[in-house]
């Protein structure tokens, strides 16, 4: 088009275009439902000329291949995609070719059939079929139901919607299953077991053992089997269905005993789906003389814990004396008589009789000890050492054992029992406390963790409340410990409170130690530590809101209180105060999920809530606006729509609620479920929102959708129950939703009109069409008025208004080259084939020229015949018509509207006495004519070339006088006539008023000789001539 264009401004113009031999019948085929067509069809010039061009179809189906060309002949290739067409339908339509030849169409008609899979039982044509296949050949069903054309055998749009929705991550088994289930074709299958529970004695190898499971339908099979312990070891990890033999199949495990403790082995084997969870209990136990053993060691253990228990429930004067002393030893006399060669219980032993005061009666296990102990320098000898010198009551005695002890301690330095006789006997830990309970720490801070321990740290804190400097790990152990036995002293808790400001991270043992003590207190100071450290280590929730709310009915200032109170409160916590509406009403920097919650309690409180809610009306109108536009919906947020809607006018709400109407909330309980797909009506609003606590938001647009649960694999599920489906906001009835979901979602008329010009691929006459429309739509449509114009110079085929278009483009800039092209264009016409072309077009040649813009030859003769058909010039057209005359006078160029032409002109440029004759023709030929001039003495005959003024356009210029004949004859050889005519003088042309030689001679011809005046004048001229001028 760029190339026509240019040679338009130029001057260049097509006189015999070759015409387009297109296909005279329209073109008609069938395609298979979601099928692809391929066809062509010829194109080509009527003679051997290429002809430039392009193929458009606005059709979205068809896809040419061949979108132009330049040649004689060419094969236009297409394709049509019958995507989301049913059978039965018929689509016409037509190809534009807009070419240097003119615009044609070529017409189309497809017709769309339905594919039906052949099988092993016949053609599958309805679900019952489709059913039916399955049950007897589940694998050839399978390669149906993955085929494209499966499709063509749904009843209804639902199907289709659940199809869709299922298979968007694949198309297995899983997902033919499923589909069976939503037809309603066959039911879920559940899975039982055999014998749930299992045990296994005597495992002293690997032993194998073997779960029947047993499917209650037909169908795909897809179990996920887990198991934690380390010695049972699973055969699979995964059922499906080829592992089922009918409805049974067999799932072995093994059991090896390297992995086993002694005694009882529990594990659990898992079999679970998205909808079901068996577990298999398994127990198992080694050989009978292990588990006696570790029945034994066992014992001991528990003898032990229940020393250090009475030990530590008597040093917290829980249990009297008496009755520590008696179950201390009746314990000891049991793990005596067990085992009577360990030196240990007779020294236990003789340490309770001695806290029981009864000296006497320790020397007894002591001396027993003694005979026991003959392996000097071990801890049960030092231990010995340590009793023996108690017993000698000396501070000389238990200083004179220091050293051997001491020796002892550095060879067994991690023996709980020596370190502990070393707190009590080493005078540097006498003389210092401060190295004692350092000692202490490191000691415990070395995983040493016996409760004797922290009974010594805690009495020594509780004397000596200032050895706390801080909050280590240690330090919380033993605060944490006394916390459990409920022995914390106030200046503790101060310790631990003032300790828990210094502590950096989060611990919820030290969060658990810090509620204690500030029950325990009941001080403000403990409540603002606390709030203090959560909002520190950003802690918020169900757990933490308690104390957010004592600090804020406390009016505590800190900072990020209130924050950390709203981030915590639940609707379930009751009201919120006052003082923090207030803040909230100022500050209201928070996220968008916490300022629902807070503004979905002022909306459910309103009536009791008035006056704070004239602080918030704006806020909470502003804040719903933004959330209604992005399209949120929560419980919190349905809150505040029900109220902004209860607020505002119908039509407004209308104007700003659309769509949250159609918001359903779903619940899905007890299911292993991570997403939820809605699939709707058309398959146009397609929907995928996780599932958070069970709980999604999806919009239900149409009664013809499908919902869809998608678990962690990526696997969808259909459920008919089991989950909970309710609509957020009251709205219209579903049929009168679709309507306003059309006019919400769809695109409207205006859209579809806008992508057919966006597309331009349509006749001339449709487009011209189309931007009447557009424009009557207030759309801005000068640029497609700027194209089509564009195309109508290429084709050479006009609409009724293109002068309306032409004005237009004369509106806007920057097109220039359009407007030259088509003045240039209408001149051409105008001035070879004398159409009627529009005003507008002299008018542009008019300013043009007068602002010496570079034209054409062709735009400045079709001026100059223009202004020649005017009887009375105006002054600037007559200078115009002037400037023009006296530039083709000097190039020797004649036009046979010159005799039109206002006579002043013709008598300043000598050519009043000339008649001119044309001839259009081809260009470039040898152009003749035969002059035969009757009327005279003697008959005259001449033959004179004709020169070629224009491209195709031949003229002559010859004199002829009053009641003369002249009779032409244009030919390029002798036998072949172009054109013969006969010319004389009109009346009006055989002046009388003249008073040129010309004149007067043709008024002495029209007397006859008898007009003496114009003879006489006549010769004067002549005389007067001869005298002033000399020829050359």
């Amino acid at each position: 088009m760029r190339k026509k264009i240019q040679d338009l401004i130029r001057g260049t113009f097509e006189e015999d275009r070759p015409e387009l031999i297109v296909p005279d019948k329209g073109i008609l085929f069938e395609v298979l439902e979601e099928g692809v067509f391929r066809g062509e069809f010829t194109i080509k010039s009527s003679r051997k000329e290429a002809v430039r061009g392009l193929v458009l179809c606005s059709n979205p189906h068809i896809l040419c291949l061949t979108p132009q060309f330049d040649a004689v002949s060419v094969t236009v290739k297409y394709e049509y995609h019958a995507r989301e067409l049913k059978e039965g339908y018929t689509d016409r339509g037509q190809f534009v070719i807009v070419s240097s030849s003119g615009e044609y169409t070529v017409p189309y008609e497809v017709s769309i059939t339905r594919f039906y899979h052949q099988s092993s039982i016949g053609k599958i044509k309805t679900l019952n079929d489709f059913s039916n296949l399955a049950k007897l050949n589940w694998e050839e069903a399978l390669a149906v139901f993955q085929s494209p054309q499966f499709t063509n055998i749904f009843p209804d749009e639902n199907t289709e919607l659940l199809y869709h929705g299922l298979c968007t991550a694949g198309m297995s088994s899983h997902e033919m299953e499923e589909f069976l289930i939503g037809i309603g074709k066959k039911a879920r299958s559940f899975y039982e077991v055999d014998n749930p529970l299992r045990k296994l004695e005597n495992v002293s190898s690997v032993q194998r053992d073997v779960i029947t499971i047993t499917k209650s339908q037909w169908g795909f099979a897809d179990i996920q089997i887990s198991c934690q312990e380390k010695f049972i070891q699973l055969g699979k990890k995964r059922l499906q269905s080829y592992d089922f033999l009918g409805k049974h199949a067999k799932l072995d495990y093994t059991v090896h005993p390297e992995h086993m403790h002694a005694g009882k082995n529990f594990a659990k084997i898992e079999l679970k789906t998205p909808f079901q969870t068996k577990t298999i209990q398994i127990c198992a136990s080694g050989p009978s003389a292990a588990e006696r053993k570790n029945q034994s060691l066992k014992a001991r253990r528990y003898q032990r814990y229940r020393l250090i228990q009475d030990y530590t429930e008597f040093s917290l004067d829980r249990l009297s004396g008496h009755q520590w002393k008696e179950e201390s030893l009746g314990i000891l006399r049991e793990m005596i008589k067990e085992n009577p060669e360990n030196p240990w219980n007779y020294l236990f032993c003789c340490q309770v009789l001695i806290l029981a005061d009864q000296r006497e009666d320790a020397q007894k296990p002591l001396e027993q000890a003694g005979k026991i102990c003959k392996n000097m320098r071990t801890p049960a000898w030092g231990y010995w050492l340590y009793l023996k010198a108690v017993l000698g009551e000396g501070e000389s005695d238990l200083l004179d054992v220091f050293e051997e002890i001491q020796e002892v301690f550095q060879k067994y330095k991690k023996h709980p029992v020596l370190f502990w006789v070393m707190l009590q006997i080493n005078p540097v830990y006498e003389q210092s406390k401060e190295r004692r309970y350092q000692a202490l720490k490191r000691y415990l801070s070395a995983g040493m963790a016996s409760p004797v321990f922290y009974l010594e740290a805690y009495n020594m804190l509780k004397d000596s409340p200032e050895l706390v400097r801080g909050m280590d790990e240690t330090e919380f152990r033993i605060f944490y410990w006394a916390a459990r036995q409920q022995i914390l002293t106030k200046e503790l808790m101060n310790a631990v409170l003032a300790g828990a400001s210094r502590v950096k991270a989060f611990h919820p043992r030290l969060f658990w130690l810090l509620g204690r003590c500030c029950r325990a207190s009941q001080s403000q100071e403990a409540v603002k530590v606390i709030c203090t450290y959560l909002i520190k280590n950003n802690r918020f929730g169900e757990a933490f809101f308690p104390w957010f709310l004592k600090g804020v009915e406390s009016g505590l200032k800190i900072a990020g209180l209130y924050e950390a109170f709203i981030r915590s409160w639940h609707k379930k916590d009751g009201d919120i105060p006052e003082a923090v509406l207030k803040y909230f009403a100022v500050d209201t920097v928070l996220p968008a999920v916490l300022k629902g919650r807070l503004y979905a309690y002022l909306a459910r409180n309103d009536r009791r809530l008035k006056q704070m809610l004239k602080l918030y009306g704006k806020i909470i109108y502003e804040f719903a606006l933004l959330e209604l536009k992005k399209g949120h919906m929560s419980d919190d947020l349905a809150e505040i729509y029900r109220y902004i809607k209860r607020q505002v006018t119908r039509e407004e709400w209308e104007r700003i609620g659309l769509g949250s109407g159609f918001v359903r909330k779903i619940v899905c309980p007890g299911y292993h479920f991570s997403k939820v797909a809605v699939y709707q009506s058309g398959n146009v609003y397609k929907q995928i929102v996780p599932l958070v606590g069970d709980t999604a938001y999806i919009s239900v647009y149409s009664e013809n959708s499908r919902i869809l649960f998608e678990d962690s694999y990526g696997r969808r599920y259909f459920l008919k129950e089991g989950y909970r489906s309710s609509r957020m906001l009251p709205g219209e009835k579903m049929a009168r939703e679709v309507v306003s979901v059309q006019e919400w979602k769809e695109e409207n008329s205006q859209e579809t009109l806008r992508d057919s010009l966006e597309q331009f691929a349509d006749t001339i006459k449709t487009l011209d069409q189309m931007i009447s429309e557009a424009e009557h739509f207030g759309m801005e449509v000068n640029g497609y008025r700027e194209q089509l114009l564009v195309r109508m110079l290429f084709t050479e085929q006009f609409t009724e208004n293109h002068a309306e278009y032409f004005r237009i483009v004369c509106s806007e800039s920057d097109t220039a080259q359009i407007r030259d092209a088509y003045v240039s264009y209408f001149s051409w016409r105008y001035f070879v084939y004398k159409e009627e072309v529009p005003e507008e077009v002299f008018e542009y040649l008019e300013y043009s020229i007068q602002n010496q813009r570079l034209l054409n030859t062709c735009c400045e003769i079709a001026m100059m015949k223009y202004l020649c058909l005017f009887e009375n010039l105006k002054e600037t057209e007559y200078k115009l018509l002037d400037q023009m005359l006296e530039k083709y006078q000097d190039d020797s160029l004649c036009f046979p509207f010159y005799e039109q032409m206002d006579l002043r002109l013709k008598r300043k440029y000598f050519i009043h006495d000339c008649i001119w004759l044309g001839l259009k023709y081809e260009r470039g030929r040898g152009i003749n004519c035969r002059l035969v001039f009757q009327g005279r003495k003697e008959e005259a005959s001449q033959i004179l070339p004709v020169p070629e003024v224009f491209p195709g356009i031949y003229v002559l210029q010859v004199r002829l006088f009053a009641r003369e004949t002249l009779q032409y004859v244009f030919f390029e050889t002798k036998e072949e006539v172009l054109q013969s005519g006969t010319r004389t003088l009109q009346q009006k042309d055989q002046s009388v008023t003249g008073t040129s030689r010309y004149d007067c001679l043709n008024q002495a011809i029209v007397s006859g000789g008898q007009d003496l005046e114009a003879i006489f004048k006549y010769a004067r001229i002549s005389d007067l001539s001869s005298s002033l001028f000399r020829p050359l």
